[in-house]
């Protein structure tokens, strides 16, 4: 596991970490239920991010 994390770059750390924050935020606003333009941009954005960006990112941490 610790040789699996040092792979990680530093950028792949931050995404992911930001990603994590990103979906946390999104759940918490949706179960709020204050659904205005900026949470209906940030889930679009975490649903890009799911499709585009994680696959690219766990390619990259098992190569």
């Amino acid at each position: 596991m610790k040789r699996k994390l040092q792979n990680f770059s530093l950028h792949q750390v931050y995404i992911l970490g930001n990603f994590i924050l990103m979906a946390h935020e999104t759940i918490l606003m949706a179960l709020s239920r204050r659904v205005d333009g900026a949470i209906k941009h940030r889930i679009k954005y975490t649903i890009v991010f799911i499709t585009i960006e994680q696959p690219k990112l766990i390619r990259n941490i098992r190569v």
